[in-house]
């Protein structure tokens, strides 16, 4: 029988998709093991759970966070919402492709994880992202200011001790929703912006 392994920050709230990180001193660390990784604050309560990772893990996690990582873990990837359906098209491709798109509209997004979950064919490793909105977000919404919280789940899943799946869920429902605005002053005067 499997064993799981779960350890998650007791102090994370989820409020259907969007998480509050409680005021906690985070250690921000390589997930290769290497020089501080900036992207990524592992909470203290899930550090030993991320030390005890299969480095391919941790090596296919900071791919997907910073696109400029020099070790890759060729595996197959699929991206999802947080419940599953399928990722507007510009939306996955973006995220395919690094998330230049993504970072553009959110430059200082910051990373915590918050449950480290592993099991004898899987690891699933739940963060949550925050930052505010200070680029135009896929030619829709110009930057708002706010900020917003939205989680991701990366499972990764294992055949025969080799990585052989990366799937990633995203809460873009969370992110749309908190952008969400009424207002006109959102968009551009023509309407939803262009590329900036």
């Amino acid at each position: 029988m499997a064993r799981a392994v779960v350890l998650s920050n007791a102090g994370y709230r989820d409020s259907g998709s969007v998480g509050v990180m409680p005021r906690v001193k985070l250690q921000t660390v390589s997930p290769t093991g290497g020089a501080p990784f900036s992207e990524l604050a592992i909470h203290p309560v899930t550090a030993p759970a991320w030390r005890a990772l299969d480095e391919r893990a941790r090596i296919r996690v900071r791919f997907f966070l910073d696109p400029s990582a020099t070790h890759q873990v060729p595996v197959r990837s699929t991206l999802t919402g947080a419940r599953g359906e399928p990722l507007p098209e510009p939306f996955a491709q973006d995220l395919a492709a690094g998330g230049p798109n993504f970072r553009a509209a959110f430059p200082r997004l910051a990373r915590s994880t918050v449950a480290i979950t592993m099991l004898v064919h899987m690891v699933e490793i739940a963060i949550v992202s925050e930052s505010e909105h200070r680029g135009c977000f896929f030619g829709i919404l110009l930057p708002t200011g706010r900020r917003v919280s939205f989680r991701e789940t990366h499972r990764l899943i294992f055949n025969q001790r080799c990585l052989s799946e990366h799937r990633v869920s995203i809460d873009l429902r969370a992110i749309v929703c908190q952008l969400g605005s009424t207002s006109s002053e959102s968009f551009g005067p023509d309407g939803p912006c262009t590329h900036v």
